[in-house]
């Protein structure tokens, strides 16, 4: 089969694809944890555009029940704080709203990845709500508590980052219900655990709770083209990807397509920004057919690399 770089997301294939990736991470999570959870994968090889549409962001939850769409809720703001009160659906419209791109990325990937996408979050900044209820001096942490009791700790630092949102809009639409409606934290740069769906609580602590935060990401890098397996007509391929580096700029990709021996640089196709991906190509000229194993690495504005360790960073395709 030739993979094409005219690939995109509209692609005839793509509900039966995804109901395919779906099924195959759904059984892979609950086996790992005995509880029924919503799982399903991006498929790589459909990642053309910058931002992932809603329909095909990954979903990864812990089987916790879910508020149905349209239902009424409130958010207590409580703990170290002045003035604990409720948030309410229009406190989120009466402020200042940011918009902020991020790429989600899920601490634990599958075995071919697929747990990550990159999406526009539209909310309000967390600081602005914390600073209403009069956060006190003492306190280093802010506990975010989701649906089914899931909770995550940030420190006071992060909490209060002008870039943590409450974020109820998700690519310019109201937020899916498998994406937290009727409002989610979106703690930019950090692994998607912290970003808490279907927010209930949100509380000022005393003291930080390592075991309660997933923490900033790491420097990583994918193929989306070509797939694993693939194989190849002709001469020549453009070859695809995406990487992202957390809170930091993605500075480099290079790519081996001889197992690792020799590395040349990709092209960025976006400008490099924290806490979203930038796409990357490179043309290959394909110098004999047969096997051939392809690798991608990454490094980041302050000299970190993400070396081609995970299935999602090689290809092995073969060339006719």
């Amino acid at each position: 089969m030739e993979i094409r770089a005219s690939s995109n997301w509209r692609s005839s294939l793509l509900s039966d694809r995804r109901r395919f990736v779906a099924a195959g991470l759904g059984a892979l999570c609950a086996g790992a944890t005995g509880a029924a959870q919503e799982v399903s994968g991006l498929d790589l090889s459909l990642l053309d555009e910058w931002l992932t549409p809603n329909e095909l962001f990954f979903v990864r939850d812990q089987g916790a029940a879910t508020p149905a769409a349209g239902a009424k809720w409130s958010v207590p703001v409580a703990g170290l704080v002045a003035k604990p009160f409720d948030l309410q659906p229009d406190e989120l419209e009466g402020v200042t709203r940011k918009k902020i791109a991020a790429t989600l990325d899920c601490a634990g990937q599958p075995a071919g990845g697929g747990l990550f996408s990159t999406a526009e979050w539209t909310g309000v900044p967390l600081s602005l709500v914390l600073e209403k209820a009069g956060i006190e001096p003492g306190a280093r942490a802010v506990r975010l508590t989701g649906a089914g009791g899931y909770t995550r700790t940030l420190p006071i630092a992060k909490a209060m980052h002008a870039d943590t949102l409450l974020a109820d809009r998700m690519n310019g639409a109201r937020l899916p219900n498998a994406h937290g409606y009727p409002v989610r934290a979106i703690v930019p740069g950090w692994y998607g655990s912290d970003s808490v769906k279907w927010l209930q609580r949100i509380e000022a602590l005393s003291e930080e709770r390592p075991s309660e935060a997933g923490g900033p990401q790491e420097v990583n890098v994918v193929f989306s083209r070509p797939v694993e397996g693939a194989v190849l007509v002709g001469r020549r391929f453009l070859l695809r990807g995406a990487a992202w580096a957390g809170e930091r700029r993605i500075q480099s990709v290079e790519i081996s397509t001889d197992g690792g021996i020799f590395w040349a640089a990709a092209t960025l196709d976006d400008a490099p920004r924290p806490y979203a991906w930038v796409r990357w190509r490179r043309e290959w000229k394909i110098p004999a057919p047969g096997e051939h194993t392809l690798l991608a690495r990454a490094r980041d504005d302050s000299g970190r690399v993400r070396e081609a360790r995970e299935a999602w960073q090689k290809a092995r395709v073969s060339a006719l």
